[in-house]
């Protein structure tokens, strides 16, 4: 059997292992056990039936059928683990006892996590939100008691859209609440190592913030130990308007770029020997020792799940090296790829997961071909010195340059369809920032941390102070700009799935009928924006926003929701509008429906007769009304309503309840 062909079904495999993943998780209701067992039995069927009716087709068909039915067996096992975890609290004021996992400062005050013992034996995490003040109370590892307002784990702000339910109930969150007092803490004198490096991360950052400007310190804090909470709301718009958010999330750039550092400086050391060089393989302890770094930043860095996924990923590259074998290849991608969904399944469905392997598989991808033309090497040495240090700075400049403009191609088409918006100025922006992050930023840090306990670290921050106010000076100058960001609206359900087809077909077919991956794609680009919008949103009485005829965003009344009515915005793909509404407001909606807000009932007799929808969240009608009314009495609980219109009438968009992490 060839190379190539192993690797095609290699790859197959692990594409179907995704594909029931992916499959399992999209499901509108929860399926039966059984499904799961009958999906088992039904690859080993179909290979039997290709072995003895002598149909090598079938049989390779029935590989693919059984790693699909391992991947959505799988998925619903560590599921049903999980819902074990324990049953959900109690909701409303009351006393949450439990051990205090972790707690950082935030721009407005300060975030737990409080992991709560119950009777039974079982243990679920509850978010808390406090005050700053709160933080010099407790320390985590403490056990503590506190009064908190316990709310369910929030709901879709778009139905159908993004649920942050399922993140939060696979990482043993069950709910959250806001701190009114903290009763009793209690710390005990010895701790365990999780703990310690929990509070060896808070001091680390803390030691960050001190020592740097008010903007930079926050932001080397979040690249070295992940604690990002305390980066003020305007540097986190500048990152993410200008195409620079990738840089605040520690994923496979900064391992590569942390650990990498190291690799470079330990291989440089012993370049000065040359007959060491020679004697000695230095490649294997180098790698050894840069992987042992890059786990001690997995660690420190909090090991969320993008640094998992880099780590892994970081892993299978120093010990491709270790074996003497290709470190950079799309096998080694897609290993790392079935470690991480073996660990974490749920990652399949998270926008991190999808655009970090994406980046990197499209990578690979186009260097292998690159490697496989480029000459350069054989003729290199017959160069001057002059010509091969402009040859060395032409193919870094180009390098650089193709690198974020595939990554920044396939990570934004990602963000236009999960997040809503893209950077316009992504390019230029990376072009600019990344020399500065590759160079001043990310090398530093392992210097920094090798320095600080001789407490000569002083300089090394000043040189990434320097750097990270240089990013922010580059961020800031294109979010300023004219048209920074790009709104398209929500997409059509069909994007996502063509654009992956045509994406691995790209990737992984190994001939030139990678090409006809291209068709799905433009299809895919096509569908961007064209998706099926909600024309009444209700978020209690506080946020009622309504899509016109025109299709504009007006908001009728808004009482805070500063975030959900950036959602609607981004939904919906245009900037919301407050129209004048002394009172009473009368618009045509998307869809024909005639739709009329009232802040008094004045004209509400009028109103009932020529529209369909009446809105009046302060009063109540006194007698009944010919269109469909929502008053006082129907605003009385603080209700998520969503409304579409369908043939001339609203229809309710119900929020889904049908899956485990949905019914807590």
């Amino acid at each position: 059997m060839k190379p190539i062909t192993h690797i095609s079904q290699f790859s197959l495999l692990v594409c179907s292992f995704a594909l029931a993943l992916t499959g399992y998780f999209i499901l509108p209701v929860e399926p039966p056990l059984w499904l799961g067992l009958l999906l088992l039995l039904l690859g080993p069927a179909v290979f039997y039936l290709g072995r003895r009716y002598q149909q090598p087709v079938t049989k390779r068909v029935a590989v693919f059928v059984i790693a699909a039915s391992i991947g959505f067996v799988w998925a619903q096992g560590r599921a049903h683990m999980q819902a074990r975890v324990s049953a959900p609290p109690e909701f409303g004021a009351q006393k949450i006892s439990g051990t205090l996992l972790w707690h950082e400062a935030t721009p407005r005050g300060s975030r737990w996590d409080v992991e709560h013992q119950d009777t039974n034996g079982g243990a679920y995490v509850v978010r808390l939100y406090g005050k700053r003040a709160h933080l010099s109370a407790a320390q985590p590892g403490c056990a503590i008691t506190v009064t908190a307002d316990i709310e369910p784990l929030p709901t879709p702000i778009i139905m159908g859209g993004y649920d942050p339910r399922r993140d939060a109930w696979f990482a043993g969150r069950r709910g959250r609440g806001f701190i009114r007092n903290i009763d009793n803490v209690d710390c005990p004198d010895r701790l365990s190592w999780a703990y310690r490096l929990a509070r060896a991360r808070l001091a680390l950052a803390r030691h960050y913030r001190l020592n740097m400007s008010d903007d930079a310190g926050p932001v080397a804090a979040a690249l070295v130990t992940g604690v990002r909470g305390a980066i003020d709301g305007s540097v986190r718009d500048a990152f993410r308007h200008s195409g620079l958010a990738h840089m605040l999330a520690i994923s496979g750039l900064h391992m590569a770029l942390f650990a990498g550092s190291v690799y470079a400086l330990l291989r440089l050391l012993p370049a000065l020997l040359p007959g060491l060089v020679l004697r000695y393989d230095v490649r294997e302890p180098c790698a050894l020792i840069s992987l042992s770094a890059a786990t001690g930043y997995l660690f420190l860095s909090g090991a969320g799940l993008a640094t998992q996924r880099a780590y892994i990923m970081l892993a299978i590259f120093f010990l491709a090296i270790l074996l003497d074998r290709p470190a950079i290849t799309m096998r080694n991608v897609l290993w790392a790829a079935l470690l991480v969904l073996l660990w974490q399944p749920h990652a399949v469905m998270q926008a991190g997961f999808q655009m970090s392997f994406a980046a990197v598989m499209a990578l690979v991808a186009v260097y292998e071909a690159w490697r496989r033309h480029d000459t350069l090497y054989l003729r290199f040495e017959r160069l001057s010195p002059a010509r091969q240090v402009l040859r060395r700075l032409w193919r870094y400049g180009t390098g650089l340059f193709v690198t974020s403009l595939i990554a920044g191609s396939v990570t934004g088409f990602i963000a236009l369809v999960r997040f809503l918006q893209l950077g316009t100025y992504g390019l230029p922006a990376n072009l600019l920032a990344m020399p500065l992050f590759a160079t001043l930023i990310m090398p530093m840090a392992p210097v920094s941390l090798l320095l600080l306990p001789l407490g000569a670290d002083g300089p090394i921050l000043s040189l990434m102070q320097f750097g990270i106010e240089s990013v922010l000076t580059v961020a800031g100058f294109f979010t300023a700009s004219s048209g920074a960001l790009f709104r398209p609206g929500v997409s059509a359900a069909f994007v996502m799935p063509l654009a992956t087809i045509g994406f691995v077909v790209l990737c992984l077919v190994p001939t030139r009928w990678r090409l006809i991956g291209l068709a799905p794609l433009l299809v895919a680009f096509l569908g961007i924006g064209q998706g099926e919008r909600p024309v009444l949103h209700m978020f209690g009485r506080d946020l009622i926003a309504v899509r016109g005829s025109d299709d504009a965003l007006l908001v009728l009344r808004r009482n805070g929701h500063r975030y959900e009515l950036d959602r609607l915005a981004r939904y919906h793909g245009v900037t919301p509008e407050a129209p004048a509404c002394p009172s009473v407001c009368r618009v045509w909606l998307k869809g024909g429906v005639r739709l009329a807000y009232h802040n008094r009932p004045i004209g509400l007799t009028q109103s009932c007769r020529n529209v369909d929808v009446v809105v009046m969240p302060f009063d109540e009608a006194r007698y009944p009304c010919d269109a469909l009314l929502f008053d006082k009495r129907a605003f009385q609980t603080r209700m998520h309503r969503q409304f579409s219109a369908r043939k001339g009438k609203l229809v309710a968009d119900e929020i889904s309840n049908a899956r485990l992490w949905q019914r807590d």
